[in-house]
Order: C-alpha cells, then structure tokens, then sequence
C-alpha cells in the first residue's frame, strides 16, 4: 500500500485541505499521523468529495447542537444570578445575605464563568466548521463534476 499526504489526498477528493486534515485530527479519517505531525492516507483509503462534504456537515450539526446545549447552560446561570440580583435589589436595607450565585460571580472557576467559557468555545467551533463547509462547497470537484 501506498501512502499520500493529505495534502495530496485532498487534492485527490477535491476537498480543501484544512477540512481533510480536521477530519483525520477527528479520527474519522483511516489515517496515520508522522513523526513530525503530518497526516498521511492509503492512497486506497482517500474518501470522496461526497463522503468529505458529508462528514464535514454531520460535524457543522454536532456543533450547533452542542452550542444550543452551551447557550442553554449559559442561560440558566444567567438567571441565577438574576435571581439574587432582583432579591439585593428587594433588601433596602443592605443587611441581607448575597445568594450564592451573585457572590460567585466573579470567581475564576465560577458556574457562570465556566459556563460562558464553554458557550465562547462551542460558537468558535460552529464558526470555524462552518468556514469548512463553506469552503469545501466552494473547492471546485477534482473530476470536474457538479458540487452538491
């Protein structure tokens, strides 16, 4: 068997190359990573465009997925501390206790920090998948064939 860069493989497929090279990071590629880094494919195991745009659009819906999930959790804390806001802003007389949400607020490992945290990282995931997508709907077919 021989082996082909994924460089060379994405030529091939006619796929852009940083779409390939994600999928094989994502190990749904069969591939085997170098000593230096570089991702290399059996010339036999090169996946089709088709395959590529597929699993790069299962990816983009993974993504969205997990940032509606993200944007859920992120709500949730957001309400918490609006909760013990509004009951600050009930205490006139300032004697009251702070709830626990509204107190933890600015702590660096807080639920609500942890929370944005992870929304911030699961839209830049959407983004960059998305930027995938779009240019492997882009790359022109290496056979000449229509795009999808």
């Amino acid at each position: 068997m021989s082996e082909v860069t994924v460089g060379q493989a994405a030529k091939v497929a006619g796929v852009p190359v940083e779409a390939l090279r994600e999928l094989c990071d994502a190990r749904k590629v069969p591939a085997r990573k170098g000593e230096r880094g570089h991702w290399y494919l059996n010339a036999e195991d090169i996946p089709s465009r088709d395959w590529v745009l597929e699993a790069v659009r299962e990816q983009y819906r993974e993504d969205v997925a997990g940032a509606q999930e993200a944007m859920a959790r992120f709500m949730r804390e957001v309400e918490a501390v609006q909760l013990d806001l509004n009951e600050a802003a009930e205490d006139t007389t300032g004697r009251g206790r702070l709830g626990n949400d509204l107190r933890s607020f600015s702590d660096r490992d807080s639920p609500f920090d942890r929370a944005q945290f992870s929304l911030m990282r699961r839209l830049l995931d959407v983004q960059l998948t998305h930027r995938r997508l779009q240019a492997t709907l882009n790359t022109p077919a290496a056979d000449g064939g229509q795009q999808p």
